[in-house]
């Protein structure tokens, strides 16, 4: 008797086992899915931006502040090298180069201590008063009742 009961345990387990998927066999595929998906939408947003980007005008003012922040960042340097140049002709150019140092960590401060402070910006039509409408349509007259 204890032979039958194991003979179909053992044909039930080999029964199940085929008609059940595997985790591995379900993951494969999710995770190509997923990835393509991903994919996909990353093309789509590159595409886009490139898109906006390409319109002439904008394409224009990015370059022209992409260029005007870098010449920014060269002559920012150029006033420090100064600074250190002029200084150095008093003091010990170490000296010199730790003042400019110390000058310029300040003046980041105090900047980024001003942008904390000042308040949000507000839009344009939120402080503007509204007109007051014209109202369409017929006026009553003084006296007609009705």
């Amino acid at each position: 008797m204890s032979e039958k009961t194991t003979d179909t345990k053992s044909s039930d387990s080999q029964s199940r086992t085929p008609s059940r998927p595997r985790a591995s066999d379900i993951s494969g595929p999710v995770a190509k899915a997923v990835r393509e998906e991903i994919r996909s939408e990353l093309r789509a947003a590159r595409d886009e931006v490139r898109e906006e980007l390409i319109k002439p005008p904008r394409l224009r003012n990015a370059r022209l502040y992409a260029g005007a922040g870098a010449a920014t960042l060269y002559a920012g340097g150029a006033l420090a090298a100064t600074l250190v140049l002029v200084l150095a002709l008093l003091l010990p150019d170490w000296a010199a180069a730790l003042i400019v140092t110390a000058l310029l960590a300040v003046t980041a401060v105090v900047l980024r201590q001003l942008a904390r402070q000042s308040p949000e910006p507000v839009p344009e039509r939120a402080t503007k008063p509204k007109a007051p409408r014209a109202r369409a349509g017929r006026t009553r007259k003084a006296g007609a009742g009705g």
